[in-house]
């Protein structure tokens, strides 16, 4: 991950699957069982699944 593309994450509001997946460091799968399992909340836009980089903070 670049720097950029770091500093991009870290300002974001709303994350998608890969970019929680990097800024967290838990891999993709894993991040969509735990929304499956409704551990993590997450908006819905269409197909798009967004995730507050608040509720990533705090898991």
């Amino acid at each position: 991950m670049t720097e950029h593309t770091q500093k991009t994450i870290q300002t974001k509001k709303a994350l998608t699957v890969n970019e929680a997946s990097e800024y967290t460091g838990i891999g993709r799968n894993n991040l969509r069982k735990l929304i499956t399992w409704q551990k993590i909340p997450v908006i819905r836009i269409g197909n798009k699944i967004l995730i507050r980089s608040e509720v990533l903070d705090q898991f």
